[in-house]
């Protein structure tokens, strides 16, 4: 990915930036646990500090829950 910002940024405008480095994943009601590696988090983030890069934690932590509909996919209003 940074190859490709190289290729379209110009000389002074090149900035390694991950925007979306997804720390896990979400699960559905009544799912398997979807569980992610922190080995694999670690990698990639030694690999984005060595390069000077910038990065973000895709959600490091919680989210919201406004009339438990957080993660719904579907269905229709009562």
């Amino acid at each position: 990915m940074f190859a490709a910002e190289d290729h379209y940024n110009p000389d002074g405008w090149r900035v390694h930036t991950n925007s979306e480095l997804y720390t896990g994943w979400l699960t559905h009601w009544g799912e398997h646990m979807a569980n992610t590696s922190s080995l694999n988090i670690v990698s990639a983030l030694t690999v984005f500090v060595s390069m000077n890069a910038s990065f973000n934690l895709y959600m490091a932590y919680g989210g919201t829950n406004y009339g438990f509909w957080n993660g719904a996919n579907g269905g229709k209003l009562a």
